[in-house]
């Protein structure tokens, strides 16, 4: 494996390919297994927003010739193969326009190399498009200027901003460029203004609001309201997904909530714990939660993931039940969703520890919270989701003797209503929740894989993980 920059560019000046084998995708580093097609404007798109991506995230490299595949027990993507093309296929005079024409700053001075590798006599190779990260730093930030349609533009009449997060790239919200964009020293003073005024406003809008929600946050018609703004809001309507919801029984509030973008609850919105980097986490962001018409606070990675808290005590995550995530390792030619069972247990996990330290910050706290995990919009083209709770096998190799079992719909909920709040089991909840999920696909608990049965109440701790 290479670990960094310098010894990823020695390795292919050297011809030691096979050193990429086991290379995760990283915030400098992306492999793909071929070069790029560059006939329509949404490919040449594609590259633009790559290469940006990479300037704007502080430099690296895209390798073009090295195959990937998911980590069965990471959410990340690693080389296996080594897979060069004819020289042919890639011409760098094109490459440099497009960096040229579609980026501003223009890029048309990243490196594109080709390194030999094929046979003797078969003039085949890998591609580097180096990234110089100090002068993408002198001359960034980087934005596509052109062919935005597909982000909701008209073809070059407005930008857009990528940057790399881990191995993605997610489209960029608008506040985030906004708060870019006023990053510099002499709006510093403004800013600080703007959160005051942000904060009293919300107070303002949001009094009258929290006083009905509090009436009816227990009405299954508020609940399903809030979550469909909550999925609108992260662009994933109609998408499978897999959505957490925790819920304080009795009254509470969380008084600061909207008084400061460095209270610790809503840094937690920003930044939840984790248990590991490439884990089945919660997901981070570098913006800051923003607060939706004074009923509300939330963090959003477009397509991606949500984070939301209302100040009654209503807690809600969405994010992906597809193979980006919930279904990692499904086989995404075929459509058909295969939950994975590791996914499951770590993001649950997860949840259960955001809901207990965001809680903890409320004043007044509530004796009890409801906690509930949901999956939706399971069935892709006709096929129903399959899970086994054995699968994956911690190695990585298919657990023999397997019989995953289909969903009996496309979406189900299962909840663990009142939890002490002072005794929260961070550990046995998720077992609850994950438990009550097998039993929907007919399955005994005990089968779960990813368990700790050592004591007398079954745990899903992070030591599973480690």
């Amino acid at each position: 494996m290479v670990e960094s920059i310098g010894e990823a560019i020695a390795a292919l000046d050297a011809g030691e390919f096979d050193k990429f084998i086991g290379t995760a995708e990283s915030p400098w580093f992306e492999a793909k297994e071929q070069p790029y097609v560059l006939k329509e404007d949404k490919q040449r798109l594609e590259f633009a927003k790559d290469v940006s991506a990479m300037a704007n995230a502080g430099g690296g490299l895209i390798v073009l010739g090295l195959a990937t595949q998911k980590s069965p027990t990471e959410a990340l993507e690693s080389v296996f193969e080594i897979k060069p093309f004819p020289e042919s296929l890639v011409n760098q005079q094109q490459l440099w326009d497009i960096l040229r024409d579609w980026v501003y700053p223009a890029l048309d001075w990243v490196a594109v190399k080709s390194y030999s590798a094929g046979e003797e006599g078969k003039r085949k190779c890998v591609v580097a498009i180096i990234v110089a990260g100090e002068r993408a730093a002198q001359e960034g930030p980087h934005v596509v200027v052109r062919g935005l349609g597909e982000y909701g533009g008209d073809g070059g009449k407005l930008i857009a901003f990528f940057e790399r997060k881990g191995d993605r790239v997610p489209p960029m919200v608008p506040a985030r460029v906004q708060q870019l964009l006023a990053s510099g020293q002499q709006f510093q003073a403004l800013r600080s203004r703007i959160e005051s005024i942000e904060a009293f406003i919300a107070r303002i809008e949001g009094n009258k609001a929290r006083e009905a929600q509090r009436a009816t946050l227990n009405d299954f018609r508020e609940r399903e309201r809030r979550l469909a703004q909550a999925r609108a809001a992260v662009e994933r309507e109609g998408q499978p997904n897999l959505i957490y919801t925790a819920r304080a029984n009795e009254p509470c509030g969380f008084p600061r909530l909207f008084e400061s973008r460095n209270d610790p609850v809503v840094q937690l919105l920003r930044d939840p714990r984790r248990l590991r980097g490439n884990g089945f986490n919660l997901g981070s962001s570098d913006d800051i939660p923003e607060i939706v018409r004074g009923l509300s606070r939330r963090s959003v990675t477009a397509g991606f993931d949500l984070r939301e808290l209302w100040p009654d005590g209503f807690l809600v995550f969405v994010g992906p039940g597809d193979a980006n995530f919930l279904s990692w390792g499904s086989d995404r030619d075929s459509g058909r969703l295969v939950i994975s069972a590791l996914a499951l247990a770590e993001a649950t996990l997860h949840f259960c520890m955001f809901a207990k330290d965001i809680f903890k910050c409320a004043d007044p706290k509530p004796k009890h919270i409801s906690v509930t995990i949901g999956i939706e919009n399971m069935t892709v083209n006709g096929s129903p989701a399959r899970f086994d709770p054995m699968y994956p096998a911690p190695n990585g190799r298919p657990f023999l003797g397997l019989s995953p079992r289909e969903a009996p719909a496309a979406g189900h909920e299962w909840t663990v209503g009142e939890v002490e709040l002072a005794s929260f089991d961070e550990a046995a909840v998720p077992y609850q929740l994950v438990a009550g999920l097998c039993s929907w696909f007919g399955f005994d608990a005990e089968r779960l894989r990813y368990a700790d049965r050592s004591g007398s109440t079954p745990r899903i701790t992070g030591e599973l993980f480690r």
